[in-house]
Protein backbone atom coordinates (compact mmCIF):
# COMPACT_ATOMS: atom_id res chain seq x y z
CA UNK A 1 0.00 0.00 0.00
CA UNK A 2 1.09 3.32 -0.84
CA UNK A 3 -0.29 5.90 1.79
CA UNK A 4 -2.83 4.48 4.11
CA UNK A 5 -5.55 7.32 5.45
CA UNK A 6 -6.94 6.56 8.69
CA UNK A 7 -7.78 9.54 10.01
CA UNK A 8 -9.49 12.70 9.33
CA UNK A 9 -7.34 15.27 6.77
CA UNK A 10 -8.01 18.52 5.58
CA UNK A 11 -6.54 18.66 2.33
CA UNK A 12 -4.00 15.78 0.74
CA UNK A 13 -2.72 17.05 -2.37
CA UNK A 14 -0.21 14.90 -4.70
CA UNK A 15 1.52 16.30 -7.42
CA UNK A 16 4.56 13.76 -7.75
CA UNK A 17 4.05 9.62 -7.52
CA UNK A 18 2.60 7.53 -5.32
CA UNK A 19 2.75 3.75 -6.61
CA UNK A 20 2.49 0.18 -5.47
CA UNK A 21 4.00 -3.34 -6.15
CA UNK A 22 2.17 -6.48 -7.60
CA UNK A 23 1.59 -8.65 -4.78
CA UNK A 24 1.69 -6.41 -1.59
CA UNK A 25 -1.41 -7.41 0.06
CA UNK A 26 -3.98 -4.17 -0.50
CA UNK A 27 -2.05 -3.25 -3.31
CA UNK A 28 -3.26 0.53 -3.53
CA UNK A 29 -2.01 3.65 -4.56
CA UNK A 30 -4.24 5.26 -1.71
CA UNK A 31 -6.24 3.58 0.86
CA UNK A 32 -9.13 5.99 2.56
CA UNK A 33 -11.05 4.82 5.91
CA UNK A 34 -11.63 8.15 7.24
CA UNK A 35 -13.12 11.49 6.20
CA UNK A 36 -10.91 13.74 3.96
CA UNK A 37 -11.67 17.54 3.21
CA UNK A 38 -10.34 17.66 -0.19
CA UNK A 39 -8.33 14.99 -2.36
CA UNK A 40 -6.45 16.58 -5.29
CA UNK A 41 -4.12 14.46 -7.80
CA UNK A 42 -2.35 16.18 -10.03
CA UNK A 43 0.70 13.84 -10.77
CA UNK A 44 0.44 10.14 -10.84
CA UNK A 45 -1.22 7.06 -8.27
CA UNK A 46 -1.24 3.56 -9.34
CA UNK A 47 -1.91 0.65 -7.79
CA UNK A 48 -1.43 -2.70 -8.40
CA UNK A 49 -5.13 -3.33 -7.46
CA UNK A 50 -6.45 0.75 -7.42
CA UNK A 51 -5.08 3.92 -7.44
CA UNK A 52 -7.86 4.99 -5.17
CA UNK A 53 -9.77 2.76 -2.75
CA UNK A 54 -12.37 3.65 -0.16
CA UNK A 55 -13.57 1.67 2.73
CA UNK A 56 -16.00 3.90 4.23
CA UNK A 57 -15.78 7.56 5.65
CA UNK A 58 -16.64 10.81 3.29
CA UNK A 59 -15.10 12.97 0.80
CA UNK A 60 -16.12 15.66 0.35
CA UNK A 61 -13.95 16.86 -3.00
CA UNK A 62 -11.93 14.09 -5.36
CA UNK A 63 -9.86 15.83 -7.83
CA UNK A 64 -8.06 14.13 -10.06
CA UNK A 65 -6.14 16.59 -12.86
CA UNK A 66 -3.44 14.07 -13.36
CA UNK A 67 -2.99 10.35 -13.67
CA UNK A 68 -4.92 7.28 -11.49
CA UNK A 69 -3.77 3.82 -13.13
CA UNK A 70 -4.74 0.58 -11.58
CA UNK A 71 -4.67 -2.87 -13.14
CA UNK A 72 -7.98 -4.02 -11.57
CA UNK A 73 -9.72 -0.84 -11.15
CA UNK A 74 -9.23 3.10 -11.33
CA UNK A 75 -11.07 4.28 -8.29
CA UNK A 76 -12.72 1.08 -6.21
CA UNK A 77 -15.52 2.11 -3.47
CA UNK A 78 -16.56 -0.29 -0.72
CA UNK A 79 -18.63 1.70 1.27
CA UNK A 80 -18.30 5.25 2.10
CA UNK A 81 -19.59 8.72 0.30
CA UNK A 82 -17.36 11.17 -1.96
CA UNK A 83 -19.40 14.26 -2.53
CA UNK A 84 -17.87 15.84 -5.76
CA UNK A 85 -15.45 13.99 -8.24
CA UNK A 86 -13.61 16.16 -11.04
CA UNK A 87 -11.55 14.55 -13.54
CA UNK A 88 -9.86 16.19 -15.99
CA UNK A 89 -6.89 13.82 -16.11
CA UNK A 90 -7.07 9.89 -16.89
CA UNK A 91 -8.76 7.25 -14.64
CA UNK A 92 -7.26 3.91 -16.32
CA UNK A 93 -8.02 0.39 -15.54
CA UNK A 94 -5.80 -1.83 -17.27
CA UNK A 95 -6.98 -5.79 -17.35
CA UNK A 96 -9.57 -7.70 -19.11
CA UNK A 97 -11.67 -8.94 -16.21
CA UNK A 98 -15.28 -8.73 -17.12
CA UNK A 99 -15.89 -7.13 -13.12
CA UNK A 100 -13.21 -4.59 -14.17
CA UNK A 101 -14.14 -1.18 -14.07
CA UNK A 102 -12.67 2.57 -14.54
CA UNK A 103 -14.52 3.84 -10.79
CA UNK A 104 -16.54 1.05 -9.04
CA UNK A 105 -19.25 1.59 -6.61
CA UNK A 106 -19.83 -1.57 -4.13
CA UNK A 107 -21.13 -1.84 -1.19
CA UNK A 108 -23.80 0.80 -0.20
CA UNK A 109 -21.01 3.46 -1.71
CA UNK A 110 -22.44 6.97 -3.37
CA UNK A 111 -20.85 9.55 -5.89
CA UNK A 112 -23.05 12.24 -5.32
CA UNK A 113 -22.05 14.07 -8.68
CA UNK A 114 -19.50 13.44 -11.35
CA UNK A 115 -17.97 16.16 -13.35
CA UNK A 116 -15.85 14.45 -16.42
CA UNK A 117 -13.80 16.71 -18.70
CA UNK A 118 -11.30 13.93 -18.86
CA UNK A 119 -11.37 10.11 -19.51
CA UNK A 120 -12.09 6.97 -17.51
CA UNK A 121 -10.96 3.91 -19.53
CA UNK A 122 -11.83 0.69 -18.59
CA UNK A 123 -11.78 -2.52 -21.28
CA UNK A 124 -15.26 -3.76 -19.26
CA UNK A 125 -17.07 -1.04 -17.80
CA UNK A 126 -16.13 2.69 -17.67
CA UNK A 127 -18.12 3.39 -14.58
CA UNK A 128 -19.71 0.19 -12.80
CA UNK A 129 -22.73 0.42 -9.58
CA UNK A 130 -22.87 -2.91 -7.62
CA UNK A 131 -24.85 -3.97 -4.44
CA UNK A 132 -26.29 -1.13 -3.54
Amino acid sequence: MGVNVRSTINTFVNDGLITTTKGVHWSDGIQINANVKTLKNTGTIQGFSAPIRSSGGTIESLINEGTMKGESIGIYMSGGLVKTLINSGTINQNNSATWAAGIKLQNNSTIENIINTGSIRSNAFGISVTGG
